[in-house]
Parts: structure tokens; C-alpha cells; sequence
């Protein structure tokens, strides 16, 4: 008969190979990941300087057309635009509305 002390050993020895056994398969899987992960950003690299340089040259127009924007919002080009036109100065009055938020404090 065997006592349960022999039973426990042979429990842990079994319990030890199989953490061992995990521990082993983990760690090759964790490298096969990284092996795929390291793959995969290598390839894709070329897309991301693709990206780069389209995103670069995006910013390049756009600051362009914000200048021509610029341009086009001066006083000389709204000048420009009006002798074109045609458009003539004209002398506006503007009426002036009384405040009469502080009437009680005139009084």
C-alpha cells in the first residue's frame, strides 16, 4: 500500500512537469508571436512612409491655398476687385442708437 505522502510526491512531480510543460509552450508561442508581430510591421512600413509622404505633401497644398486665401482677403485685392468691377466709394452716416441702458442713473 502506498502512503499518502507517496501519493502527494508523485502528485507534485507531476504537477512540476506539467508547469514546465506550460511554461515551455508559452514561451515559444510568445516568441512565434513576436517573430509574426515583427513581420508584419516590416511589411507594412512601406505603406506608413507612403502615408508620410502623402500626409507631408497634403500639408504643403494646404498651407499654399491658406496663403492664396490670404491673399485674396487684402485690402489691395479687395481694391483691385472693386476698380474691375466698377464699384464706386460711397459715403455711408451711420445713426448712431441713444444707450439707454444708464437713463435712471442720468437722472
Amino acid at each position: 500500500m502506498k502512503s499518502s505522502k507517496q501519493i502527494k510526491k508523485i502528485s507534485f512531480k507531476r504537477l512540476n512537469r506539467n508547469l514546465i510543460i506550460v511554461l515551455i509552450i508559452s514561451l515559444v508561442g510568445y516568441f512565434a508571436i513576436q517573430i509574426v508581430v515583427t513581420s508584419l510591421i516590416g511589411t507594412k512600413s512601406d505603406t506608413l512612409d507612403t502615408i508620410r509622404a502623402q500626409t507631408e505633401q497634403l500639408r504643403r497644398q494646404n498651407e499654399i491655398l491658406s496663403s492664396q486665401i490670404d491673399q485674396a482677403k487684402s485690402l489691395a485685392s479687395a481694391q483691385g476687385f472693386a476698380t474691375q468691377k466698377g464699384l464706386n466709394a460711397k459715403n455711408v452716416d451711420f445713426l448712431i442708437k441713444p444707450d439707454t441702458n444708464n437713463l435712471a442713473l442720468a437722472k
